[in-house]
């Protein structure tokens, strides 16, 4: 019987695939999904749904649910997110890049398979005069500084760190940077940030996770 178009089991063979992430593939207790299928190749499955074959447009409601499904899937298992707006052609082309990335995809996920992210976002505090000292102004001038030194101690309970651009906003200066921890280490890395927290009060640390591995991967399209 072929299948119908649904939200709940969306159609998959003609229509273009959008590709939300990789993971590893067990035939005896499939990944579970809602809103999206798996395309298995060997020991290796494609998480996608059926998608028009252009341009996907990055409205908030389109980026909303491609995380949900991402991080729904992470919540079982480790996922390899693809970039957002991935769209194959077809199953086979989807197949066929799978075949030729399988090594590389394999040990993406066995690198990353018990490693969590988090982000980190920090933003000057505002002060009273009166809890501000000679240590607190010299930190807060040299922001930018300040950050990296507490993003390199950071980095000694992670695997790895990815650093971003500083930014300014209507609400001043941030600077971000992702960590991607061993599971069990996730408690050390949070007693960490409570230690830079208590140092720098001057400054607002803001973190997010855990997270599946956004800023650890670059899938490579192409011929």
């Amino acid at each position: 019987m072929a299948r119908t178009r649904s939200l709940r089991n969306p159609a998959i063979g003609a229509d273009a695939l959008q590709l939300f992430g990789v993971v590893a593939h067990d035939s005896s207790s499939p990944l579970r999904l809602s809103g999206a299928e798996l395309v298995p190749l060997r020991d290796l499955a494609a998480i996608v749904r059926s998608a028009p074959y252009e341009r996907l447009a990055a409205t908030s409601d389109a980026i909303g649910e491609y995380r949900r499904i991402v991080e729904d899937a992470f919540r079982e298992q480790q996922v390899i997110p693809a970039p957002f707006g991935t769209v194959f052609r077809s199953r086979s082309s989807l197949l066929h890049w799978m075949e030729l990335h399988y090594v590389a995809l394999v040990d993406a996920v066995g690198f990353l398979s018990d490693r969590l992210m988090a982000r980190v976002r920090v933003a000057p505090l505002p002060l009273p005069p009166e809890e501000l000292s000679e240590s607190r102004e010299v930190r807060a001038a040299d922001f930018e500084t300040t950050v990296f030194d507490s993003f390199r101690f950071l980095k000694r309970s992670a695997v790895s760190c990815v650093t971003f651009e500083p930014q300014s906003g209507a609400t001043g200066k941030s600077v971000e940077a992702s960590f991607l921890i061993e599971r069990d280490k996730w408690t050390v890395f949070h007693e960490a940030l409570g230690e830079e927290r208590q140092r720098l009060p001057e400054l607002e640390i803001d973190e997010s996770g855990p997270l599946p591995p956004y800023d650890f991967v670059r899938l490579q399209f192409g011929a």
